[in-house]
């Protein structure tokens, strides 16, 4: 009995590891039927608790979210994850304060704590990804020393460490433009992994119709959205910071371009498995947003089965076709003026300009001071810029 015992299960592993599938190129191995991935919603270093509803200024830390996330990257590669989705600009976070309060001295403090692509930092992060053989969408708060710049970079960092595809926001949405720069839309592309085929954008990239189209256009597998965070439904709740809004985007994302989505941000996040004929209640999500939660799932995890997947193709008569976009355009109504406006140049903001003069946002919109001085502020929302003197800056 024994015998036969030892033979069964020496058959079981022989059937088992047949299944595994390897890169040697990077030392990437998965089982295509039983591909796990994660979604984190820890919150970064110094994020107050409740999550999205304390608006007052907290110096972000950067080193301190890394060796936080460095835990966790490391578990989740023990329990076999082979795809880790990050929220938006996770390292070092999003500063929630940026809508209500904000000033100099506390950008400047934030811009401390960016991350350059390749510096100490970004190794020291990506190093984990490679120790443990896994892909990631990592967002950051992106340095460029030689722009003087910020920009809102989410990266696909592959199972070696290196950079897969690097993407930048293409428009940092509403004050966002206050602290980042434009990205380009020539970075929103698929990526053709070992696995299956990915996109991913950042927070309203998947609602912006310019944006959404482009990634939606490109035929895929699966879409990784990174938000910033959820919180709960409260009086004070802005509507751009309902989750159940960021979810349905999402949602209707999958269902547009049929792909399967991960869903991450700080507090609540989703998985969703188009296998299920896209029901809202297939693949895994979590509601809890309190501290104990967090230590207790820092990331949720779901398994897919890429054997379902195939190889995407293009279809000439989807709604995200050459056809399509040629139907929109003629199709444009004659009283929308043919010119474009400000909202679509391309926008560099300067991080010494930041550090010094005065930007809030107040009941009636946001404020900047001296902007003949600060144009690219200006330009981007116009009237609704009130023109603020203050000496206590500059």
């Amino acid at each position: 009995m024994r015998v036969s015992t030892f033979f069964a299960v020496a058959a079981l592993a022989t059937t088992a590891s047949a299944l595994i599938k390897a890169d040697n190129k990077t030392g990437f191995s998965w089982d295509p039927a039983n591909f796990k991935v994660a979604a984190v919603r820890y919150p970064p270093a110094n994020y107050a608790y409740p999550i999205g509803e304390n608006r007052t200024w907290v110096d972000l830390d950067l080193n301190a979210t890394i060796d936080r996330a460095i835990e966790f990257i490391d578990e989740a590669g023990a329990e076999g994850v082979k795809l880790m989705a990050f929220p938006e600009i996770y390292f070092p976070g999003f500063p929630i304060a940026l809508n209500y309060n904000f000033t100099p001295p506390n950008f400047a403090q934030y811009a401390s704590q960016a991350m350059v692509h390749e510096g100490p930092e970004w190794k020291r992060l990506t190093a984990a990804f490679a120790r443990n053989k896994m892909y990631a969408v990592v967002s950051f708060a992106e340095l460029v020393p030689a722009d003087d710049a910020l920009y809102m970079g989410q990266y696909l960092v592959g199972p070696d460490g290196s950079t897969v595809h690097k993407h930048r926001k293409l428009r940092p949405s509403g004050s966002e433009r206050n602290l980042f720069s434009d990205g380009d839309i020539e970075s929103i592309r698929s990526v053709t992994l070992p696995f299956g085929t990915v996109t991913y954008l950042s927070c309203w990239e998947n609602l912006e119709p310019t944006m959404r189209y482009v990634a939606a256009a490109q035929p895929a597998n699966l879409h990784i959205a990174s938000f910033p965070y959820c919180s709960d439904s409260n009086p004070d709740t802005q509507w751009w910071e309902y989750c159940e809004g960021f979810r349905a985007v999402v949602q209707t994302y999958t269902q547009e371009a049929y792909v399967a989505a991960i869903f991450s941000a700080v507090g609540k996040v989703s998985i969703w498995d188009v296998a299920a004929g896209f029901d809202p209640s297939s693949g895994n999500s979590t509601d809890a947003l309190d501290a104990a939660s967090f230590e207790r799932t820092p990331y949720i995890t779901y398994v897919y089965n890429t054997t379902t997947w195939g190889t995407p193709t293009y279809d000439l008569n989807g709604m995200h076709s050459w056809g399509a976009l040629m139907q929109i355009v003629s199709g444009t109504a004659p009283e929308v003026p043919r010119k474009s406006g400000t909202t679509f140049n391309h926008y560099v903001t300067k991080i010494t300009d930041l550090a010094k003069y005065y930007v809030f946002a107040g009941a009636t919109g946001s404020a900047v001071s001296n902007a003949s001085n600060y144009p690219s502020l200006y330009e981007n929302f116009g009237e609704t810029y009130t023109v603020v003197q203050s000496n206590e800056y500059f």
